[in-house]
């Protein structure tokens, strides 16, 4: 179920989307919780709009979080290579992300799955390089980065503090991007 530090709002948010509440934990909507420690520092209760640029914006939870980082009064720039309504087209691997202005960055877009193993130099590009070419390019932004449970090697429950041990091209190219970004201060989740 979504975490109980997700407002009902929030939760009422996802129900609409009709997306499975349970595949959408605290973790993956949890770029507000920046704004909220942002408003702490800034007097409290105050509303803080922040623009927040997210990639990936047509897929399985930049579909949700767009419109509750929206519900939250934040502007939202919402980039993907798919077309979706609200949603600029844009190509992570061939362009620059347009940062001016921005507070918050959460890069979702992503190769997934057994295609990464079929087209490993796409996954590459698109995982790994995107990353890193946002990572030297953050200037102090606050960068929220879902990486994925393929890269640990439990197979259990894990946290972001556990050591990456990539095994499919997949997994290892998610670690490297989330790396790059973890060492200019992203959070990584």
């Amino acid at each position: 179920t979504i975490s109980s530090s997700v407002s009902k709002t929030d939760q009422e948010s996802v129900r609409r989307s009709g997306r499975d509440s349970r595949s959408c934990d605290s973790s993956a909507l949890s770029s507000w919780t920046y704004a909220g420690r942002y408003r702490a520092r800034c007097g409290g209760d105050k509303r803080i709009s922040l623009k927040i640029l997210v990639t990936g914006a047509s897929g399985y939870i930049g579909q949700v979080l767009c419109p509750i980082l929206r519900e939250h009064e934040h502007t939202v720039r919402a980039l993907d290579i798919a077309q979706a309504p609200g949603v600029e087209s844009f190509d992570v691997v061939t362009e620059d992300l347009p940062l001016e202005g921005v507070d918050v960055v959460i890069p979702l877009a992503g190769y997934v799955g057994p295609k990464c193993e079929r087209a490993p130099a796409l996954a590459r590009d698109v995982n790994q390089v995107a990353a890193e070419r946002l990572a030297k390019r953050l200037d102090g932004r606050c960068c929220v980065y879902l990486t994925t449970d393929s890269g640990y090697s439990s197979g259990n429950l894990t946290n972001e503090n556990e050591p990456f041990t990539p095994k499919s091209v997949y997994a290892i190219t998610k670690a490297a991007g989330a790396e790059a970004l973890r060492a200019q201060g992203a959070t990584v989740f």
